[in-house]
């Protein structure tokens, strides 16, 4: 459910599982967040303005190592889908970039320094249509740097950002997790439909990926 944060005013979102609530970023000038209907069901909706930073929606969790897998239902459009800062509060953050449509053929997520030349991509098989539904998995070995990808029942795909472990000391202890990614270069347009954060690697729950795929198919209709 939505709700208005009570000291900010903004909107956030409560989580059906677990107590990862989003709440949205204010931007200047401010923007209103808006909302999509999405087969009965309210979708969280990204205009980007073109050379502007946008409203998104953020979380913040203790760093994760091993083994993480996110899902997201969604429609994308262009730019920059989701991110994590691993230490948001220093200089120089190493940061993960989800670009689910950089073409027809690649969805991929990038391994940024800001300020730096390390700026490396990871691609997760085709990218999805664009504007329609579609389901994405990612896994990523964050103690090996590596990352496993999927649209909707794709076979998966495997590649690693070689510099990940020469930037592991700036990764801080709490991350920021933005859905999104409300930034001027290249923001992200589309809707979020759901997404999941899941201990292991949802390749190896095939059961539980199937039952997200079904789920995405009935719940999100069109």
């Amino acid at each position: 459910m939505s709700r208005p944060d009570p000291v900010t005013g903004l909107p956030c979102i409560r989580p059906r599982i677990g107590d990862l609530e989003l709440t949205t970023t204010p931007v200047d000038p401010p923007r209103p967040f808006a909302w999509q209907d999405e087969g009965e069901h309210e979708a969280a909706a990204f205009d980007a303005a073109l050379g502007k930073d946008q409203t998104d929606l953020v979380f913040r969790h203790p760093a994760l190592t091993g083994l993480w897998s996110f899902v997201h239902i969604r429609r994308v459009g262009k730019g920059r889908a989701w991110s994590i800062q691993t230490n948001p509060d220093a200089t120089g953050s190493l940061t993960i970039q989800d670009n689910p449509l950089r073409s027809a053929t690649e969805g991929c997520m990038n391994l940024n320094v800001l300020g730096t030349s390390v700026d490396q991509r990871a691609t997760y098989t085709r990218g999805p249509v664009t504007g329609a539904r579609s389901t994405t998995f990612q896994t990523i070995d964050f103690t090996a740097g590596s990352l496993t990808g999927a649209v909707n029942d794709d076979a998966p795909l495997t590649a690693a950002w070689p510099a990940w472990a020469a930037q592991a000391p700036r990764i801080g202890p709490i991350w920021k997790l933005r859905i999104g990614e409300g930034r001027a270069n290249a923001p992200f347009t589309g809707t979020y439909l759901d997404f999941a954060l899941i201990e292991g690697d949802i390749f190896a729950m095939p059961r539980l990926r199937a039952l997200f795929l079904n789920y995405a198919e009935s719940t999100y209709q069109g």
